[in-house]
């Protein structure tokens, strides 16, 4: 069984006022969950569009598996989604991801400083 992590941050300093439902939301959303490597791989959809993992490895300049594993808790939260499509790279045909409209608002909140980073 699963347990979220508890709510780190009140619920008045994840957006301001004045900010559209959608930064509020995002930043409801996203505050507890959000990690500095987790923001680097949203960064990185947002900058350069549909990847595959691979992708995400090569524009980390890492070689383990870390990226990938964020990529995937960004699934999980809904950030980002498997596009149906398919590269072939390196013999292997790999899932492109994309952002979705959440994980773009989630990062525009990140932007903009309404969320605060779980640490």
């Amino acid at each position: 069984m699963s347990v979220d992590p508890p709510d780190l941050f009140s619920p008045h300093t994840r957006s301001r006022s004045g900010d559209p439902d959608t930064s509020h939301a995002a930043a409801d959303y996203a505050a507890p969950k959000m990690n500095e490597r987790r923001i680097v791989v949203l960064q990185h959809f947002v900058r350069f569009g549909s990847m595959t993992d691979l992708d995400l490895q090569i524009l980390c300049k890492d070689q383990g598996s870390t990226y990938r594993t964020r990529r995937s808790e960004l699934a999980q939260m809904g950030l980002v989604v498997d596009t149906g499509v398919r590269r072939l790279q390196q013999d292997t045909n790999r899932i492109i991801w994309a952002i979705t409209p959440r994980g773009r608002a989630v990062a525009l909140a990140l932007a903009k400083g309404l969320i605060q980073t779980a640490v």
